[in-house]
């Protein structure tokens, strides 16, 4: 909004994540277009061009998705994404022979 990022809601924020993962991640067909209900407000959000188009007046706007993993981290973003609660996905073994 004039000219500056704005978060979603965090129920929408949820919504988003779990779409994103949806497209981006598992690469589920169909998935380029979802509506986000937040606060009263219909959006449909189309990950492709990255823009939200409010349903009641037509508005578009750009969109972007900060998953806020630094980029040096070594794992990729949807490898992180998509990790579980198994405590063996947060650990990467190593195996090169000097280190040990």
């Amino acid at each position: 909004m004039d000219g500056h990022w704005e978060e979603f809601a965090p129920e929408a924020n949820e919504q988003m994540l779990q779409a994103y993962l949806d497209y981006y991640v598992r690469e589920i067909p169909g998935t380029q277009f979802v509506t986000i209900s937040s606060g009263g407000v219909e959006r449909q959000v189309d990950f492709k061009l990255m823009q939200q188009k409010h349903l009641r007046t037509g508005k578009t706007r750009s969109i972007r998705a900060l998953p806020g993993v630094p980029p040096v981290w070594e794992s990729s973003v949807p490898d992180l994404l998509l990790q579980g609660n198994d405590l063996g996905s947060f650990y990467k073994e190593e195996a090169d022979p000097e280190i040990w």
